[in-house]
């Protein structure tokens, strides 16, 4: 009996085929549409999947023995395959633990592993992310169309589950929001940033309908979801959504159009600033000032958005108002903050805590510059007495990164990367505007929406377009010195007629100095350039959400001869 069962443990299993038969260890007969080993014993076939997951290279496996050990054993009560349990086995050792990295979340640490027990759409959505994160996750990309095929096909996989439920069900509601805060999870991670707003849409309709049905009991079970819906909000800055709660507490949506900027005043802070309550917890602190956030961003999207001539016309007029009532806004928050620091040196924080209450000041400093420079982004020379607070806010930064040796790859709190991005797209100083572009390579990973690969080709971008327009101005001033004759400047028609000619001197002398830059200082390898150079389309739809598709068009037409 011994030898029989070490000859069937020998035995090789089908790593092709239908997914039922896989699931079973069984071979499949692989009859096109489905097999017969289902059908003739009466079981459904699930098909085949069209993509397969790459086989790991000797790199790739022993990184990923680092990522997934120690191993956490999930039992499903569904078949499942081997590639599905290769994503979701990354999802236990490397996305929860990465997505925790700042602030805890109930969703993250609890919620999701006990309903992918319960629940196959679920499962498949996580499934889904797993896919998602490892097709970001440097060193483990195989083949980055199969991650994404794979990312895909589950989550078509739970979708069809979703579908297949009844809409009675008492477990519905809470299977569709962790459904929708997952989908929009991935949306924003691959910078699909219109299906991302169409979820958060779908959960918060159903947050609505669930107000009307719920007694006072099952309010504080809707308000954490709403505070999570509300953070993805603030990460996308969806400028069509606008989210409010009324005198009783209640929480509802509102669809924006295509108004310029949205004042969604958030009653918390009058009710703070009425009767403030303590103590104040990390988590509270960072609750209380996510509405701050919220209309943070969604303003600094829509000064991208306008043209320096729109800021200084009377299409400017919402932005400044706005920009005023954000400005009351802040202060109340660094009213609460003082409050709140002082509340918390009387006791000791754990090191999670005191480094997620260093982003959330790191932040505040950032709102406070931003709300001063966000209309002047178009002009280089009223910036350019900010950069004393730029080079400090990148300090600042630096030290935080520093003193936290963890290196995550996918965060769905936002860190210091949109700070440290802010900076290296507002300084004018070009050295500055440098370190924060080298921060961005030191640390590839994913915050929210913002990705450090992304960011960083967009700052290379945005530094070699504002330095070729730099070196074409000291071009003009010493061609306008040269003359045929001792005391004459140069006519426009001939700056012109020079300026021609001397089109890829402007270029060899752009990149003699970016070179001369990168010979000093650089963090990007071969390898990270590369993998800029294949997320063009990520980088194109995140220029078109931010709205510098225009901006950059802007620089580089100053820039042309």
């Amino acid at each position: 009996m011994n030898q029989g069962r070490t000859r069937r443990a020998r035995l090789k299993r089908s790593k092709t085929g239908c997914r039922t038969c896989r699931a079973r260890h069984v071979k499949c007969d692989e009859t096109p549409g489905k097999c017969q080993n289902c059908t003739s014993t009466g079981r459904q076939c699930d098909g085949y999947d069209t993509h397969r997951l790459p086989l790991p290279n000797k790199q790739t496996r022993h990184s990923e023995r680092l990522a997934l050990s120690p191993p956490v054993a999930v039992a499903v009560p569904w078949a499942s395959t081997s590639d599905e349990r290769r994503c979701f086995g990354f999802v236990q050792a490397r996305t929860i633990p990465d997505v925790l990295s700042y602030f805890d979340s109930l969703i993250w640490e609890q919620f999701v592993l006990q309903m992918v027990r319960r629940e196959p759409a679920v499962w498949h959505a996580v499934v889904a992310l797993g896919a998602v994160h490892q097709h970001i996750e440097p060193g483990l990309m195989g083949g980055s169309t199969v991650w994404e095929c794979m990312a895909v096909a589950q989550l078509t996989r739970s979708f069809a589950c979703l579908r297949r439920r009844n809409p009675q069900d008492p477990q519905m509601r809470e299977v569709t929001l962790l459904c929708c805060l997952l989908f929009t999870t991935m949306d924003i991670v691959r910078q699909e940033f219109g299906t991302a707003v169409q979820h958060i849409r779908a959960g918060l309709r159903i947050l609505d309908e669930a107000q009307l049905s719920t007694s006072s009991d099952g309010q504080p079970f809707l308000r954490f979801w709403l505070h999570a819906f509300r953070h993805l909000d603030t990460q996308i800055g969806s400028d069509r959504l606008l989210m409010v709660e009324g005198s009783d507490g209640r929480s509802s949506t509102e669809d924006a159009g295509n108004a310029a900027v949205q004042p969604a005043v958030d009653p918390t802070w009058l009710s703070w600033t009425s009767h403030p309550q303590g103590p104040y917890t990390v988590a509270s602190a960072r609750h209380m000032l996510e509405p701050l956030y919220n209309r943070f961003f969604k303003f600094i999207r829509q000064c991208w958005r306008m043209s320096p001539a729109e800021l200084q016309s009377a299409a400017a007029a919402p932005v400044l108002a706005e920009q005023a009532s954000l400005a009351t806004q802040y202060h109340r928050a660094r009213q609460f903050w003082r409050i709140f620091r002082t509340e918390q040196d009387a006791s000791r924080l754990s090191p999670k805590d005191e480094r997620g209450a260093e982003v959330l000041e790191i932040w505040l400093t950032t709102v406070g510059l931003g709300l001063q420079t966000g209309p002047l982004h178009g002009d280089p020379t009223a910036l350019q007495r900010f950069t004393p607070q730029y080079r400090d806010l990148l300090n600042r930064s630096q030290r935080f990164l520093a003193r936290f040796p963890q290196r995550p790859t996918l965060l769905v709190d936002m860190g210091v990367l949109p700070t440290i991005f802010f900076v290296g797209d507002g300084c004018q100083d070009l050295s500055v505007r440098w370190e924060a572009l080298q921060a961005h390579y030191a640390w590839p990973h994913q915050e929210g929406p913002f990705s450090a690969p992304l960011m960083a080709a967009r700052l290379e971008h945005l530094i070699r377009a504002q330095l070729r327009v730099r070196v074409r101005a000291d071009l003009v001033a010493s061609l306008r010195l040269t003359s045929h004759q001792p005391g004459q400047l140069m006519t426009e028609i001939e700056v012109k007629s020079c300026l021609e000619e001397v089109e890829e001197l402007v270029e060899t002398e752009t990149d003699r100095i970016l070179e001369q830059m990168r010979s000093v200082s650089s963090c990007a390898n071969e390898e990270d350039r590369e993998r800029s150079a294949h997320m063009l389309s990520a980088l194109d739809r995140m220029h078109d959400h931010w709205g510098s598709v225009a901006r950059m068009k802007r620089i580089e037409g100053s820039s042309a001869l």
